[in-house]
């Protein structure tokens, strides 16, 4: 679990076999668990895709998943195995102990972005944004989006 962020995908169309999962890292506590989702119409009778959206959400959020624990203990099932990946997500820092996908033949780097260093930015700069010198104070690091050269998928193509 090292990308500190939040991951919020859309419902996943049927049939489709898009999942976020995680890969075993150093991290050695509960991961995130998808949000159960369900599907029923409201019970007005009237079909509204917000209304309704909305409701599913809602329900889904109250609802505990049954694999959580108030120990914070690891659940093995969110891992798969990188050959299953099709896409990584990445924080990509000097000092990590996991394997470096960025630098693997395996993995092409999709997208990069910087991703503000909080350990080697310096107060006021990593906690205000500064036009021109916040880019020279604070310190960066890679957020990586990477593609799997084994298992290769197309990202779909939008019309502008």
């Amino acid at each position: 679990y090292r990308f500190p962020s939040s991951i919020f995908m859309d419902e996943v169309p049927k049939g489709s076999k898009s999942r976020l999962r995680y890969l075993k890292s150093e991290f050695s506590g509960q991961l995130p668990a998808s949000m159960q989702i369900g599907f029923q119409q409201s019970t007005e009778g009237v079909f509204h895709p917000i209304i309704d959206r909305v409701k599913r959400t809602i329900r889904g959020a109250q609802e505990v998943n049954p694999t959580f624990n108030s120990r914070n203990a690891e659940v093995f099932d969110r891992y798969i195995d990188e050959s299953e990946c099709h896409f990584l997500i990445d924080l990509a820092t000097p000092w990590q102990v996991e394997k470096h996908y960025e630098e693997s033949h395996d993995w092409e780097v999709v997208a990069r972005e910087p991703f503000l260093d909080l350990v080697h930015s310096k107060f006021p700069w990593k906690t205000f944004y500064v036009p021109f010198m916040s880019a020279k104070k604070n310190t960066y690091v890679d957020y990586l989006l990477l593609r799997s050269k084994k298992n290769v998928m197309r990202l779909p193509v939008i019309a502008a």
